[in-house]
C-alpha cells in the first residue's frame, strides 16, 4: 500500500508479508510508463478499428452498419442505440458513417430497400408484383426478429413509412412507365398512397401474426383491397 503524503518511500506487500522499501520515485516512475503501455495499447486497437474501415469498400462498409445495426436492435431499444455505437461495433469512425447514412433511421430503410431493389429490378413490371412480393415475404421473415422491433416504432422516421414511401415511389414509376408520363394524375396519385399504406399495414400485421397466415393468403388480401383503377395496371 502506498504510504501517506510526505513519506519518501512506498512499502509494497508480498505473500512472504516481508516488507519492501521502493523509492517513491522509483515507483511513480514504474507506474507512468504502464500508463503510457496501455494508453498505447487502446491507441492501437483504435488503429486497428481504422484499418478495417479502410480496407472495406463502400458496399461493405453499409453491409457492416447494417448487421451492426440489426444486432444492436435485438438487443436494446431504437431510441437506446447511437450513432457512434453502431460505428463502434461495425469497426469504422463516425465521420465514415455520416458518409454512408443520414442517421441511424436510414439505416433501418436501407436494410429493407437493399434487399428489395434487386428483387423489383429483376421484376420491373406491376403485373410481376407477386414474383417480388413473395420473395419480400420471405426476407422478413427470415428476419422477423429485427422487423418485428422496427415496424413497432412508430415515432420519427418511422419503417412504416419508410416503407409506405418506398412503395408508392414503385408503383409511381411502373404506372409512368405504362403509361410514357413522368407524373400521375392526382387522383390517381392519391390513389396509389393510399394503396401503399394498405401493402405496409398488410406487413404490419403479418410480422404482428409470427408470418401467418402464408404469403398466398396475404397476398390475396391484399389484392382484394386494390382500387378498381390499379388493377389493370397490376393483371398480367
Amino acid at each position: 500500500m502506498l504510504c501517506g503524503a510526505g513519506t519518501p518511500s512506498a512499502l509494497l506487500s508480498f505473500p512472504s508479508k516481508k516488507k519492501v522499501s521502493v523509492p517513491a520515485g522509483t515507483f511513480f516512475l514504474c507506474f507512468g510508463a504502464l500508463c503510457r503501455i496501455l494508453n498505447v495499447e487502446r491507441v492501437n486497437a483504435r488503429s486497428l478499428t481504422a484499418e478495417r474501415g479502410l480496407t472495406m469498400t463502400t458496399e461493405q462498409r453499409r453491409a457492416a452498419v447494417a448487421d451492426a445495426f440489426m444486432q444492436m436492435i435485438c438487443e436494446t431499444s431504437l431510441d437506446a442505440i447511437r450513432t457512434q455505437d453502431i460505428a463502434q461495433r461495425a469497426g469504422i469512425s463516425k465521420a465514415t458513417f455520416y458518409r454512408l447514412f443520414h442517421d441511424k433511421y436510414d439505416v433501418m430503410s436501407w436494410i429493407y430497400q437493399s434487399a428489395t431493389d434487386p428483387l423489383i429490378t429483376a421484376s420491373p413490371a406491376l403485373k410481376d408484383w407477386k414474383i417480388w412480393s413473395y420473395a419480400n415475404l420471405e426476407h422478413i421473415r427470415q428476419h422477423l426478429p429485427f422487423y418485428r422491433k422496427v415496424l413497432g416504432y412508430s415515432g420519427q422516421n418511422s419503417m412504416m413509412e419508410s416503407m409506405a414511401q418506398y412503395f408508392q415511389h414503385n408503383i409511381v414509376q411502373g404506372i409512368c412507365l405504362i403509361e410514357g408520363v413522368r407524373r400521375l394524375p392526382a387522383k390517381l396519385q392519391f390513389t396509389v398512397e393510399a394503396f401503399s399504406y394498405v401493402n405496409v399495414y398488410a406487413i404490419v400485421w403479418w410480422v404482428r401474426h409470427n408470418c401467418a397466415p402464408s404469403p398466398d393468403t396475404l397476398l390475396s388480401y391484399v389484392e382484394s383491397c386494390m382500387p378498381d383503377c390499379l388493377r389493370p395496371y397490376y393483371t398480367p
